[in-house]
């Protein structure tokens, strides 16, 4: 199984564009070939920018839909206390969060934070764009 943590924005881009890698990395998860990862803040974070009413305002029923795909088929983890260094190296505050979860499933498995925000985060070799994550997919599966 792979397992991924996916940023807002992805989420965001599968929502506005059907077809897009963003819509297609969400499409694995509904067809069960990658297991989400979240934490409770990932989950309010994803219902908080999807409702904005002014940007977006895909709908309540939305909203629950894509929490719900998570809360049924993924897992949630609670980051531990990574290394403040390490979090520094975060562009974005509000990141940290799906870098922590990432690396706390890091501790026992192969996992990927997934973000078409690559400047927000490190450079690791974990942190990839949609397209590299449907590419490492497509190379798990033998395809």
């Amino acid at each position: 199984m792979i397992y991924a943590v996916i940023d807002t924005n992805v989420l965001v881009s599968a929502l506005l564009k059907k077809g897009s890698n963003p819509d297609k990395v969400i499409n694995l998860i509904a067809d069960k070939k990658v297991h989400p990862l979240y934490s409770e803040k990932i989950l309010a974070e994803y219902r908080e920018v999807l409702g904005r009413k002014k940007k977006y305002d895909f709908g309540a029923g939305i909203i629950d839909a894509v929490t719900d795909l998570f809360l049924t088929l993924g897992t949630s983890l609670e980051a531990g206390h990574p290394d403040s260094a390490e979090m520094a190296e975060v562009k974005d505050k509000n990141d940290i969060v799906f870098y922590e979860v990432t690396l706390e499933a890091r501790n026992d498995t192969e996992a990927y934070l997934v973000t078409g925000n690559m400047k927000h985060f490190p450079a690791r070799r974990f942190i990839v764009t949609p397209a590299e994550f449907l590419d490492i997919v497509d190379k798990a599966s033998g395809i």
